[in-house]
């Protein structure tokens, strides 16, 4: 088996080529350094490293990660051109270019080409708000998201900076604002600011030497509100109890301060969609299909986990149907109903630790 530059597209991955003729599309995990293509198991381990990211959300069909393997596999070739292009919509998200295509044929270049016009991605049921993928392993594999509006997009979080991408969304309005929920899911941030001349959105807690040029530096516990600016929530809406929701007239997004995780973490809430951004503060549980749940990576709280949990009771205010994390899966909800009993059991799970 060798391997060579994919020439014809402006990337930096690589096809995996062996030398006995292999079906269309096959994927594989990296880190298989020989093996013969007739004889491909049909769960190829990743050795080398483990595969992180979206993949097993994106591409649920071929990848999955069985307990006996303690990390991710390919369990099972795409079926079909759906489910090629979905496939290798994972393989070009993989931060750690962890999965490969095994044959280059002309079929494969269609499907990569369309893999990448395909992103980033609408979130299916929630208007206006796209997955970038391209995941990037300086921003500690998160999944960032474009939020489209009137008043000028909102990139939240990072995604891997190319130009492929930066093109696409070009076409999708370009970048007004760059909100950075905390300090790990930066990646290349300074990249995507300068190209789209976005100011960036952190809190002061969470900033450190990489993000010490950051334009907007929050300071306090807000709220704050995004409309053709960024301001404080009048104080008008705090008294009548609606300090969570935006106020002004062309406000539609609101920075809720959510401390925990980190010592600065925030969430960004988009009130067309009723979708909250949550980075690393709250998600569905991983690995596992459960999208009326909702988790917290108690293993990686950097800062308090009591502190992280006081932060999830202050989402109680907030109409939202939809979580997106940077890290786990996205969960959806039916109703208000279904969200406040999602939040209440996780917090009923945590009592006595707040």
């Amino acid at each position: 088996m060798h391997s060579r530059p994919l020439k014809q597209q402006q990337w930096e991955m690589q096809w995996e080529v062996c030398s006995a003729g292999s079906a269309s599309t096959r994927i594989q995990a990296l880190g298989i350094k020989h093996w013969d293509s007739s004889a491909l198991p049909s769960q190829t381990q990743c050795t080398r490293r483990p595969v992180r990211g979206p993949h097993m959300w994106m591409a649920p069909f071929s990848f999955s990660r069985p307990e006996e393997a303690g990390q991710s596999v390919v369990s099972q070739q795409p079926k079909d051109a759906q489910q090629k292009v979905r496939a290798v919509e994972a393989l070009i998200s993989c931060p750690t270019h962890s999965i490969h295509l095994a044959s280059p044929q002309a079929e494969e270049s269609e499907i990569m080409a369309q893999a990448q016009r395909n992103l980033p991605s609408p979130i299916p049921g929630v208007q206006g708000v796209w997955h970038c993928g391209w995941h990037d392993v300086r921003a500690i594999a998160a999944a960032s998201y474009l939020v489209q509006r009137p008043e000028g997009n909102i990139l939240v979080d990072v995604p891997r900076f190319n130009p492929i991408l930066r093109d696409r969304i070009k076409e999708l309005g370009g970048i007004r604002w760059m909100f950075l929920t905390h300090q790990d899911d930066v990646g290349n941030h300074r990249a995507w600011a300068r190209h789209f001349n976005a100011t960036r959105i952190i809190h002061k807690n969470e900033v450190t030497q990489d993000t010490s040029d950051v334009e907007i530096q929050l300071e306090g516990e807000g709220p704050w509100q995004i409309g053709a600016e960024l301001q404080p929530v009048e104080e008008s809406s705090a008294e009548t109890g609606s300090q969570h929701q935006p106020s002004s007239s062309t406000a539609d997004c609101q920075i809720v301060f959510t401390p925990g995780h980190t010592a600065g973490h925030m969430c960004l809430y988009h009130q067309p969609s009723r979708t909250i951004f949550t980075g690393d503060h709250l998600s569905s549980p991983p690995n596992v299909i459960k999208p009326h749940q909702l988790y917290v990576f108690e293993k990686y709280n950097w800062f308090s986990l009591p502190m992280q949990l006081q932060s999830i009771q202050k989402l109680l205010d907030l109409d939202f149907l939809h979580v997106l994390p940077g890290h786990g899966r996205m969960a959806s909800f039916n109703s208000p109903m279904h969200r406040l009993r999602a939040v209440s059991d996780l917090l009923a799970k945590y009592q006595g630790k707040m």
